[in-house]
């Protein structure tokens, strides 16, 4: 529930900020007409990689870092980024192990599992990303089928 409250929060500041840009360029294209559009259309442009809205701000070069750090754009996803995938992958996996260990009868492999199911939370939980984490689980079968 309070994941949910957190990202409304954070898609009504991003309304908020959309809202104030379409102010903007409608003014200025009030203001000047049709020779406007030209650069309505480039800050959009502009807005979408210094926005940080496919990727973290760290990939950008430092000169450019320090103009994006100006744009709310860039908390807003980055926020986003930290709540929503980390929390919900770590209900997952914790919704998993437990499920796991209610089962009976299950052999060590399963357990050696659960075990590298609460690392991974861990490590998620401590800013490691989760593409990196998730690519280590694996259940190693005494079977070679």
């Amino acid at each position: 529930m309070i994941i949910l409250i957190l990202l409304l929060i954070l898609f009504l500041s991003l309304y908020i900020f959309g809202i104030t840009l379409g102010l903007f360029v409608s003014s200025g294209l009030m203001r000047y007409g049709p020779s406007f559009e030209n650069i309505a259309w480039s800050s959009l442009f502009l807005l979408a990689p210094l926005g940080c809205i496919y990727y973290p701000i760290e990939i950008l070069p430092e000169f450019f870092q320090v103009i994006a750090k100006g744009l709310p754009l860039v908390y807003i996803f980055d926020e986003t980024r930290n709540i929503t995938p980390n929390s919900v992958l770590i209900e997952s996996l914790t919704y998993l192990g437990s499920s796991l260990i209610i089962q009976e009868n299950l052999d060590q492999d399963y357990y050696d599992f659960i075990l590298k199911l609460e690392t991974a939370m861990q490590e998620i939980s401590s800013g490691m990303r989760p593409q990196i984490v998730l690519s280590n689980l694996t259940i190693n079968s005494g079977s070679n089928e």
